[in-house]
């Protein structure tokens, strides 16, 4: 008797120490080059496949995504729903920016998506192209396992204009805000700048101890590859840059964050390596440290 009171112990220990925990990924399933014979997407869905079978993640942000991909991602993937805006259509090219989630573990409460340029936020993309504007598809998830409610914003920055990219980090943090309130986020993305950058300063200033967003790999318990660049450029000598992160508020703790070098012979996963972190929803949410900054949407 004493021995399945243990057995019983064990089991909701074990579950209650799972519960509350995401494995998030970011992926961009990168650019189509013509010339490359090698790195096609037929070439590349295999590995990816593979890849997303032994990571298992519960969510997955995606950029560069079009119908054709949307379709064969969600083939390779049939424990995964998918979240894209209701706006989209058969001509967008590589701006679906799809959110991945297993079915089985999330409620979708709400989702939408919005666009950045340097003159505003745009609810209607309004035939702009990806090299014209930043592409934010945004859910808000509830956690059918523990009840946890929480955001996640999926971002591809796609213009290279570094003044226009730090006032659209700003409206972008401003729109975070207005969405999410006090609540959990995540930010997935392909923002295509490096820790040195004043975009990347911007994104994550310390603007509130608890709703302020950081680097979750400046935060994580354990890691692999975290300050490798994640651009490979399909290994053009050279070409390697920093480009995607997860970013997450002080409501989780970071267990662990990897860079995923994927690369089965010549051929790469894409022209970015997939990155992922391990989180656990905090009881008491951590207080970030430093001094507060002003707001940076202040004068936007």
């Amino acid at each position: 008797m004493r021995y399945c009171l243990y057995i019983l112990i064990f089991a909701v220990v074990s579950s209650c120490s799972h519960s509350g925990q995401l494995h998030v990924i970011t992926f961009n399933s990168g650019s189509s080059i013509i010339s490359d014979t090698i790195n096609t997407w037929e070439n590349r869905l295999p590995i990816i496949q593979q890849y997303f079978k032994n990571q298992n993640p519960d969510i997955i942000g995606m950029q560069q995504v079009n119908f054709k991909r949307l379709r064969s991602l969600s083939t390779i993937l049939p424990a995964y729903s998918y979240i894209v805006s209701q706006d989209i259509d058969e001509a967008d090219e590589d701006q679906l920016n799809p959110i991945f989630y297993k079915t089985d573990k999330f409620r979708i409460l709400a989702k939408s998506r919005f666009y950045i340029s340097g003159e505003g936020i745009i609810t209607q993309k309004d035939l702009v192209t990806c090299n014209q504007i930043h592409l934010i598809t945004w859910s808000k998830l509830e956690s059918i396992e523990s009840g946890h409610i929480f955001f996640i914003f999926n971002v591809h920055f796609c213009k290279d204009n570094d003044d226009e990219d730090i006032i659209s980090s700003a409206l972008f943090l401003k729109r975070v805000r207005e969405l999410a309130g006090n609540a959990p986020v995540i930010v997935t993305g392909s923002f295509h700048m490096n820790e040195a950058s004043r975009t990347y300063r911007i994104i994550r200033s310390n603007w509130d101890r608890f709703l302020s967003i950081e680097n979750s790999s400046e935060l994580a318990k354990s890691g692999k590859n975290q300050k490798y660049p994640s651009y490979n450029a399909y290994g053009e000598e050279g070409m390697a840059a920093m480009s995607d992160y997860i970013f997450v508020n002080s409501y989780f703790d970071v267990r662990r964050s990897e860079t995923h070098r994927i690369k089965k012979q010549n051929v790469y996963i894409s022209d970015y390596y997939p990155v992922s972190v391990n989180l656990k929803f905090l009881f008491n949410r951590r207080m970030r440290q430093g001094n507060i900054t002003e707001l940076p949407w202040r004068n936007q």
